[in-house]
């Protein structure tokens, strides 16, 4: 799974779960939930939006993401509501940011540069 990847830990401290959150005034929604357990990972903001972004990328339907580490750090994308949100309960430190767009492939450079030689 590219989330391991991204992450710098094996896949087996990465785990998928449905989670019921609150979406401000939209209301509550199941979504779905990334949890990493390895407990090395620098979940800071800038690894957030990483991950987050990544998801965009393999789900691109879905308007909520959700990251959150063993710690407690959790962090969510809310693409409806255009709001993003970083927070560790262990400091209190927080960081607003918008949600990211989805991570290019490793191959879209490539394809975007045949394309324009092609043309």
């Amino acid at each position: 799974m590219a989330l391991a990847e991204i992450a710098g830990c094996g896949f087996g401290f990465v785990r998928q779960s449905e989670q019921k959150v609150s979406r401000g005034d939209l209301g509550e929604d199941w979504v779905a939930v990334f949890e990493f357990s390895d407990p090395s990972v620098n979940f800071d903001v800038s690894m957030a939006r990483s991950l987050l972004s990544e998801l965009s990328r393999v789900l691109p339907e879905a308007q909520y993401l959700r990251v959150h580490h063993t710690s407690g750090t959790v962090a969510f994308a809310d693409y409806d509501r255009g709001v993003g949100l970083w927070y560790d309960p262990s400091t209190e430190d927080e960081a607003d940011f918008d949600p990211p767009d989805p991570a290019p492939r490793s191959w879209d450079d490539a394809v975007d540069r045949l394309l324009a030689v092609a043309a």
